[in-house]
């Protein structure tokens, strides 16, 4: 893994304190009411098939298997969807509000039929044990209460100046709407993790993974491995 933590702990607002990154958290989890790029392998959810699709090859995850939130790679965004496939994506970071692209400014892609047009997209970045980035993004509303949900932890916990990256799982679980049964991500937090303690799993300083959901402290030793 070496420092594969990644771009996404070493280029996103780690420059914010914890409690302006709370905020801007807060507001995005309270807002919410297909490939790979360089280093980073996309996932989606089908809430008709209620399965994940994760990288190029879309293959589905182990349910079983846990990832670290990053909460500094919290986004929000748009997608437009047009013949059943999401052809344009604008997304900012939740801490550079500056960046926000309105509804109104949007561009025009239509005619629009049934299910197209844009619609607002929540999302954020995994790390797999392995120390790939994974960025996952959802627009339909289940999909964003449900991470929305997870966020409003995470917030929950900077306030308290607690251990704030979740270590979770992905399934997917059935609701009802409108008379209708679908399926929503369902997310599973198993533990939670200091910033210091995710760095030195990711750093090879002899921090494994199951210290890191014990939440084992860092060595003094370890810890000067990391500042080398």
């Amino acid at each position: 893994m070496g420092t594969s933590l990644t771009s996404y702990m070493k280029n996103t607002a780690l420059t914010l304190d914890s409690k302006k990154m709370a905020a801007a958290l807060e507001e995005a989890a309270d807002d919410a009411s297909t490939g790979s790029g360089a280093g980073v392998l996309y996932l989606n959810f089908s809430g008709k098939r209620g399965t994940y699709a994760l990288g190029p090859d879309k293959e589905n995850i182990d349910p079983t298997e846990p990832y670290i939130l990053e909460p500094a790679s919290v986004f929000k965004g748009w997608q437009c969807w047009l013949k059943n496939t999401p052809e344009h994506k604008i997304k900012w970071s939740v801490y550079h509000p500056e960046s926000e692209v309105a509804e109104e400014d949007l561009e025009y892609h239509g005619p629009y039929k049934d299910n197209e047009g844009w619609k607002k997209v929540l999302g954020v970045g995994f790390i797999s044990k392995d120390g790939t980035n994974i960025e996952f993004s959802i627009d339909s509303v289940s999909g964003r209460n449900a991470l929305s949900a997870v966020f409003k932890e995470v917030t929950a916990r900077m306030a308290a100046e607690e251990p704030d990256m979740p270590i979770l799982t992905m399934d997917a679980e059935e609701f009802t709407a409108q008379g209708q049964t679908n399926l929503k991500p369902k997310f599973t937090i198993i533990s939670w993790a200091s910033r210091e303690n995710v760095e030195a799993y990711l750093s090879d300083v002899g921090y494994t993974f199951d210290d890191l959901v014990a939440g084992k402290k860092v060595t003094a030793a370890q810890k000067k491995k990391l500042a080398a």
